[in-house]
């Protein structure tokens, strides 16, 4: 019975805790689906948040870039004005009496290098080759809450600036006119719409000249050899690739009976004679005037090459009255004489005994070669010539190297008095082989004539074809002036014989021509060359290269600007190369790049568009085009540009 009993109290014990133990996981579920239901009210209330700020952050960027430009953490404000999103700087705390929520705004990076398979990827900032991206934002909200327990909902958008993009165009002739051209042009597109164009190459390209600018105005000597450590030097350029027998140089002084001097050549050491003789020949001059050298061992020059002939003592007695000086010319042309081609090494120099000056005078020189040929400067003086009355100057010349089609003639003149010629001075160009005139213009009037020398042009009255192999005459005149007041013209002149007339302009080809009868008859001069005489021969086709660089393309406030495209054309041998440069500062500084950031790059047609991100920013905008071609019959045409920017 007992037992019974005990059994029954211990059945209700164990009914009773079975029955705690399920009030306690009802209760706990209860509490659970109590708190379930609270979290999940906050999560949908922060999640709701986090929307609402990203919501805000977009209608901001609506309103303009400003608005989510600058880094920092702010929080949304409805305007009840505007009725809009704005935000205010600082994160905001106690929303709901529960919630705090911020909205951080920071920079994005990417991959820049166009030539990376990244290109444009956003990284993090500390990767390599990333830049920052100033036209793109990260936008980061965060809502979290402390009760029951610290909970956060976190997300992120990006916005960039590319939003209502404005298309900046440059197409038509207005358009490209108001930029920089050099060598360059604007034309108008066949078949156009009204008003379009495009940027070509100019045509023309540099002219040249045709006839014989060599000047030779006044004589000196380079420096008096009083001394034994005193020396003196032409320097040339060699014109041919040939063996040199003999030199001569022109004395310009010879005094007492002077010592004996070594003549030779020498090499070049950065622009000073090399201080060693490759050959030479030693003589005791008693004139002055041509002094000529057999060397002892002949010298194998290098068309292209320096050389110097050197002067110097070698015995006898030197002294303030027994010397010599090697003659020089002013101005110092930096022409060979031959044929007018640039000589930019030509100079003299002196040694004082312990250095070498160089003096910027024109050499007076001859080499003789082993074929008996010659080159040099074989010009050693100079005259003014009057043209007044009678008296008609000039140059008969034969037309070689092809026919040259001439634009217009100048000559090296001046007047002889402060007192004014009586008449125009007239420029006559006549064909000597057809016996006819064929043009005739004032080329200076008197009051346009100064007492010292300078050029004066004539402009054809339409370009003039001077034909290959016929003989022309073109020479000055003043009929109506005087014997007291006259125009003059420098002639220059060579020893009369055929080494020094064979090098002298253009050799017999071309030699002074004048008349005292009004031209009834001429006297033509071998040993005579017009100094200062020029026709233009302007270039055909297009120029080899150029650049257009645009006007300022002006957004009205600072903008990003995202690519650039461009319309062009471009045959067979021609390129354009396009470079950008921004800047918030009208007058810039504008530094000009490529697609990757850098001054050595360009955008091309195959290239990459996207502007550098260094670059983007900016309220205005230039770019340069350069235009090339390896082949002068044809040019590249840019034809339209396209700057797409935000702003």
């Amino acid at each position: 019975m007992f037992n019974k009993k005990g059994q029954m109290v211990i059945e209700a014990l164990v009914v009773m805790g079975v029955a705690s133990i399920i009030l306690a996981a009802v209760v706990n579920l209860f509490i659970d689906i109590q708190q379930g239901g609270l979290l999940n009210n906050q999560r949908t209330r922060a999640n709701n948040l986090v929307q609402e700020g990203l919501e805000a952050a977009r209608s901001a960027r609506y309103d303009g870039w400003n608005a989510v430009k600058n880094n920092g953490t702010y929080h949304p404000v409805a305007n009840p004005t505007t009725n809009k999103w704005e935000l205010q700087a600082g994160g905001e705390t106690g929303i709901d009496g529960l919630f705090n929520r911020s909205i951080v705004i920071s920079s994005v990076y990417r991959i820049a290098s166009p030539a990376s398979p990244d290109f444009m990827k956003i990284v993090s900032s500390g990767t390599s080759g990333a830049k920052e991206d100033k036209s793109t934002k990260q936008i980061t909200v965060n809502v979290s809450w402390e009760t029951p327990r610290h909970q956060e909902i976190i997300q992120k958008i990006y916005l960039t600036r590319f939003l209502n993009n404005t298309l900046a165009t440059q197409t038509t002739q207005s358009d490209f006119n108001g930029d920089t051209l050099t060598n360059t042009q604007v034309v108008a597109t066949t078949p156009p719409p009204t008003g379009n164009g495009s940027v070509t190459l100019a045509t023309g390209g540099a002219s040249s000249n045709y006839g014989n600018q060599f000047l030779l105005t006044a004589t000196s000597g380079i420096g008096a050899l009083t001394a034994s450590t005193y020396k003196c030097s032409n320097r040339f350029t060699a014109q041919n690739s040939k063996t040199v027998t003999r030199i001569r140089v022109y004395l310009n002084q010879e005094n007492g009976n002077s010592p004996t001097y070594r003549y030779g050549i020498q090499a070049d050491n950065a622009g000073l004679p090399s201080g060693t003789f490759l050959g030479y020949g030693d003589v005791a001059a008693t004139t002055t005037g041509w002094r000529e050298l057999t060397l002892n061992t002949p010298v194998a020059i290098t068309a292209g090459q320096v050389y110097h002939i050197v002067v110097q003592y070698q015995s006898g007695t030197i002294a303030t009255n027994r010397y010599i000086n090697i003659q020089r010319s002013t101005p110092l042309n930096l022409l060979y004489p031959y044929n007018n081609a640039t000589e930019s090494n030509a100079n003299t120099l002196f040694y004082n005994g312990s250095s070498w000056a160089i003096q910027n005078y024109q050499p007076v020189y001859l080499l003789v070669f082993n074929d008996s040929t010659y080159e040099g400067n074989p010009y050693y003086t100079s005259a003014a010539q009057s043209i007044f009355g009678n008296n008609f100057r000039g140059e008969k010349f034969v037309v070689s190297g092809g026919d040259k089609t001439v634009s217009d003639i100048s000559f090296y003149i001046r007047k002889n008095s402060v007192l004014n010629p009586v008449a125009n001075l007239t420029v006559n160009l006549f064909d000597v082989t057809g016996n006819t005139l064929i043009e005739q213009g004032t080329i200076c009037t008197p009051a346009e004539a100064s007492t010292t020398y300078d050029w004066k042009t004539y402009t054809f009255s339409t370009p003039r074809t001077l034909q290959n192999g016929r003989t022309y005459r073109i020479y000055l005149s003043s009929s109506g002036s005087g014997s007291a007041r006259y125009y003059q013209v420098y002639t220059i002149q060579n020893t009369n014989s055929a080494e020094y007339n064979g090098v002298n302009y253009d050799g017999t080809n071309s030699v002074y021509s004048y008349s005292t009868n009004s031209g009834t008859s001429y006297t033509d001069s071998s040993d005579y060359d017009i100094s200062g005489f020029r026709f233009t021969v302007p270039s055909t086709g297009y120029v080899s290269s150029g650049t257009f660089t645009s006007s300022l393309i002006d957004t009205t406030a600072e903008s990003a600007f995202n690519n650039i495209s461009f319309d062009t054309s471009l045959p067979a041998n021609t390129q354009i190369n396009i470079q950008i440069a921004t800047s918030n500062n009208a007058g810039g500084p504008w530094n000009f790049v490529g697609p990757d950031g850098s001054s050595s790059s360009y955008y091309t047609t195959a290239s990459n568009k996207e502007i550098y991100l260094n670059n983007i920013l900016g309220r205005y905008f230039k770019y340069q085009a350069t235009l090339s071609t390896s082949n002068s019959s044809v040019t590249p045409s840019l034809d339209a540009v396209y700057i797409n920017y935000s702003p």
